[in-house]
């Protein structure tokens, strides 16, 4: 299939659904491409979907509930409300792939992506699904973007745009915010040898958990905030040597990034080796409920490709002096067997994921 033609698939619906709806179905339609599944497969075997987004469609949802609001119902269409609601896209990429088993929409703020995975990943560990297609999007609207100004948590930055997100760097001031979909295709092992599909990695710990946020919403680091990164490397039966390096949420925020950092640096802090540490969102921005899945995407080709990414932007890391911890500042080569991905939300929510090298 053409890629350019993926947005069009929906046919004479195409007009009536959001970018959020459209972003999601492209996504899973390239998804099915690359693992070799058929939508007759996906029907036949059950295949679940779980996805995550932060707002879902807020944006078509307000439209929709604003044109009722000043027209009453001679003004509004049944069409018009197709695409409202928080699911409604995993609903429309479920019905276009025939994902008939388990259905779940995950919302948990910028860990939402993350959770998504995580959850598929339990669920076909405790042999409740063979296959699940999970991972998260989210699109940008202006209510969005308020939200954040309102928080003081955008970038403060002007001039270069190379300047705008910062992540780990002393000098960051802010996010910027970007918008996708990413979905992978978790397995269960015997399934997918049994189709000869093409493994990339396995999943091997997750853990969640929440703390309160204070004051303005902003991150609150403490000594009662879930260890979620040690209980991840408990879950891999991992000590936190064997990472081979972290995937991490740091998206530029003052406090955000200084949570996480003393967190990992806890955790860490007699490592016999220097984990290396990157942040893909001086790249991509922050991509609220699809980044955690990018995350994972970029971390399973890590493994693939034996390369770490570089953390874009930052030039004096605040990790220095850490002996333990080094950003990655530009492009590494490095047998990869272990990664941890992170996504901490400033409500509260905290994730961790351990993906590892798959050994046959």
């Amino acid at each position: 299939m053409d890629e350019a033609k993926l947005f069009e698939s929906a046919g004479k619906l195409n007009k009536y659904l959001s970018l959020n709806t459209k972003m999601l179905t492209a996504s899973c339609e390239l998804l099915l491409m690359d693992s070799g599944y058929s939508a007759k497969e996906c029907r036949e075997d059950s295949v679940g979907m779980i996805i995550g987004s932060m707002y879902g469609n807020y944006e078509r949802s307000t439209e929709y509930i604003s044109k009722f609001t000043r027209h009453g119902l001679a003004g509004i269409t049944p069409m018009d409300g197709i695409d409202a609601g928080q699911n409604p896209a995993m609903n429309y990429a479920s019905i276009q792939i025939k994902a008939t088993g388990i259905h779940k929409m995950i919302s948990s703020g910028i860990s939402s992506g993350l959770d998504a995975v995580g959850s598929a990943y339990q669920y076909i560990k405790n042999g409740r699904a063979v296959a699940v297609v999970a991972g998260g999007h989210e699109n940008i609207f202006k209510e969005m973007i308020y939200f954040y100004a309102a928080k003081g948590l955008l970038s403060q930055a002007s001039g270069r745009a190379d300047a705008g997100i910062r992540p780990f760097d002393q000098m960051r001031s802010g996010i910027l915010l970007g918008e996708g979909s990413a979905v992978l295709f978790l397995e269960e092992y015997e399934h997918a040898v049994k189709r000869k599909a093409r493994i990339y990695a396995e999943i091997t710990g997750y853990a969640n958990g929440f703390a309160p946020p204070k004051g303005n919403g902003q991150y609150q680091p403490s000594d009662r905030q879930p260890d979620v990164v040690s209980y991840a490397l408990k879950s891999a039966r991992l000590k936190p040597e064997s990472i081979s390096y972290i995937n991490a949420c740091a998206n530029g925020s003052r406090s955000g990034d200084r949570m996480e950092a003393a967190l990992i640096s806890k955790v860490f802090q007699n490592s016999r080796n220097r984990v290396p540490i990157t942040s893909i969102k001086g790249a991509v921005g922050e991509c609220c409920g699809a980044s955690g899945a990018m995350q994972c995407i970029s971390a399973v080709h890590s493994i693939a490709d034996g390369v770490i990414p570089p953390t874009l932007n930052c030039t004096d890391p605040i990790f220095e002096g850490n002996s333990s911890i080094r950003v990655a500042r530009i492009k590494m080569e490095k047998n990869i067997e272990n990664v941890m991905i992170n996504a901490f939300d400033c409500h509260g929510f905290r994730s961790c994921l351990i993906v590892s090298h798959f050994k046959k």
